[in-house]
């Protein structure tokens, strides 16, 4: 009993002591909402893919919010040295799209790699429906 207890607090140390929370690394904005895709040096045709839907979708459903400055689509080279307080603020270690929204002096971030990688090719309309979604939910 006593061994599973040392272990059981030894554990909970350590994963006290290795908890860096990267929300609190600072990063500038350049708008309201801000659509990130990170890529690196090697692109597949789904990464690809997920880039030319988000920047589409900006382009075709959000043109005045981008003038106005109140949405950006952002790329970011991973393979970069400059980026890399992006990659480390939003814990990126492979392509990513990323939407972050500042309300109020307050930020929000929702991760759509998983629904990209999933649609981009096949079925893209359900990526760019949500990305339409998320960004009209900050827009309000």
């Amino acid at each position: 009993m006593r061994k599973i207890f040392f272990t059981s607090l030894l554990l909970g140390i350590i994963l006290f002591a290795c908890d860096t929370n990267k929300s609190d690394i600072k990063i500038e904005s350049v708008a309201k909402i801000e659509v990130y895709n990170f890529y690196g040096k090697h692109r597949c045709v789904t990464c690809i893919e997920i880039e030319k839907i988000a920047k589409e979708t900006i382009e075709k459903n959000f043109q005045k919010q981008v003038e106005s400055k109140e949405v950006a689509f952002i790329t970011v080279d991973m393979s970069e040295d400059k980026n890399q307080a992006l990659i480390e603020k939003f814990e990126v270690t492979s392509s990513s799209l990323i939407i972050r929204a500042t309300i109020d002096g307050k930020e929000e971030i929702v991760d759509l790699t998983e629904l990209g990688f999933m649609n981009a090719v096949d079925n893209p309309e359900v990526l760019e429906k949500k990305i339409i979604d998320v960004i009209n939910s900050f827009l309000k």
